[in-house]
């Protein structure tokens, strides 16, 4: 919210980005993230308390649906279009 405040009273877009699943880690142990279940809520909720757009990674066309309804944009990480 804070965040969002700011960059209202600077006149700058901001857009709150968050990746729920890093596939493309350096290390193959490190944690991968919340995984998509967890994410959908903290998604929703940073949407709905700051007003800020919510910008995510898609790994699965399964999940596509269910991303939509609580971001506003989903990209394919690069490594995925090779």
């Amino acid at each position: 919210e804070r965040l969002a405040h700011l960059a209202e009273r600077v006149g700058l877009p901001v857009v709150y980005k968050s990746s729920f699943d890093k596939a493309n880690r350096t290390s193959a142990s490190s944690a991968r993230g919340l995984g998509i279940d967890k994410s959908l809520r903290v998604f929703e909720d940073v949407r709905r308390t700051s007003g800020l757009p919510v910008l995510t990674d898609i790994h699965e066309p399964g999940h596509a649906v269910a991303l939509a309804q609580v971001a506003d944009v989903l990209q394919i990480p690069a490594f995925l279009c090779r």
